[in-house]
């Protein structure tokens, strides 16, 4: 990543953040290619892009998702530098001041023409906003934001630029489950917004984007009840953004590696939402430990395979089974992605599976 920023001659759209950047990176990506803008998508979603220099002219806007790993050797910012949120992550590698930094990174070398795109509601984003050394804008799904940002007023999302707040379309369109979600498409649309694309195309996009693989990802469904991807869920503040989906029961599966972050969220927000939970991995003792008294039905067992054999003689119809593990994959896996796939692999060998799912 820095030697791309050294010598991109592109626009630079940078998106960081604990949770919801890949969302929020793809989404902007479908807005520019909806508004017919010479633009690419890389970074740490897709592939990389040093061996796409040729390809970017300084007119071409390039949408970067940048992780925290990358943002420990930057020596570059993005023109329009995004956090969607920081969030307890990673203090198995990091204390919680330390990775607050390795965030900020990507503001660090901003200049007073640039923009820095934070989230109003999340605690620690805005304490960065008296750093910001150019244009600061603002996400909010809570309220009206001074100056230029987007946020959602009257079941709207509505965004300004310079001048009156302008809609963008009703909250009702879009396709992703979740208040998180929500928090992404308001997100997308200040950054949309700030990179000079069109209040229609930014609408398109959303009506047509259904979210990307691992996360919240509708599997499909066996004897009625669904089964949801969503892999990408390390950490228990993602566990908990995934839970707070769904109104239905849950049988939920937990497990992996461990970071060292606090289950205490995830456990009382288990004890209303969860009929079942089963955890596998390495850390599905800890998991196990911290669900029991808290759901009447919590099992241990080897593997993910394993997890999912066992999920499905708990369920009903109606359920909901999410695999939104709270842990990373490398007890057993090389990424969250390769379990996501061995998990949509396993689901669709179940007696019974198909991919139409009930509304």
């Amino acid at each position: 990543m820095r030697l791309f920023m050294q010598l991109c001659p592109g626009k630079t759209v940078g998106i960081t953040g604990s949770s919801g950047k890949s969302t929020t990176t793809a989404l902007v990506g479908g807005m520019a290619r909806e508004a017919g803008i010479d633009s690419i998508v890389g970074g740490n979603i897709g592939e990389a892009l040093l061996g796409h220099l040729s390809e970017i002219s300084p007119d071409t806007t390039v949408i970067l998702e940048i992780s925290h790993t990358q943002l420990q050797y930057t020596d570059r910012s993005p023109a329009i530098a995004a956090i969607t949120n920081i969030t307890p992550n990673h203090l198995d590698q990091f204390s919680w001041d330390e990775y607050v930094g390795l965030k900020r990174n990507i503001l660090a070398h901003q200049r007073r023409g640039d923009s820095a795109v934070l989230n109003a509601d999340d605690k620690t984003s805005r304490a960065l906003m008296a750093s910001v050394k150019g244009r600061l804008v603002r996400a909010s799904i809570l309220e009206e934001q001074p100056g230029p940002g987007a946020w959602v007023e009257r079941g709207e999302i509505v965004v300004r630029a310079d001048g009156r707040p302008q809609p963008v379309l009703p909250v009702e369109a879009i396709r992703l489950r979740g208040q998180h979600n929500l928090a992404n498409v308001t997100m997308a649309c200040a950054i949309a917004s700030e990179a000079g694309i069109p209040l229609d195309a930014m609408a398109r996009a959303i009506r047509a984007f259904t979210g990307v693989p691992h996360r919240l990802e509708v599997v499909g469904s066996v004897n009625g009840a669904a089964w949801v991807n969503d892999s990408i869920a390390t950490s228990p503040e993602r566990t908990i953004a995934g839970l707070r989906a769904f109104s239905e029961p849950v049988v939920l599966l937990l497990g992996g590696r461990d970071k060292n972050l606090d289950l205490d969220g995830l456990r009382e927000l288990a004890r209303s939402r969860c009929r079942t939970v089963v955890c596998f991995g390495e850390s599905g003792d800890l998991f196990c430990t911290a669900m029991r008294g808290a759901v009447a039905d919590c099992t241990r067992v080897n593997t993910l395979d394993e997890a999912v054999a066992l999920a499905a003689t708990r369920t009903a119809p109606g359920d909901v089974v999410l695999l939104s593990p709270a842990g990373t994959s490398f007890d057993a896996y090389p990424n969250f992605e390769v379990r996501g796939e061995a998990f949509r692999a396993v689901v669709r060998a179940l007696p019974g599976f198909t991919e139409e799912v009930s509304p």
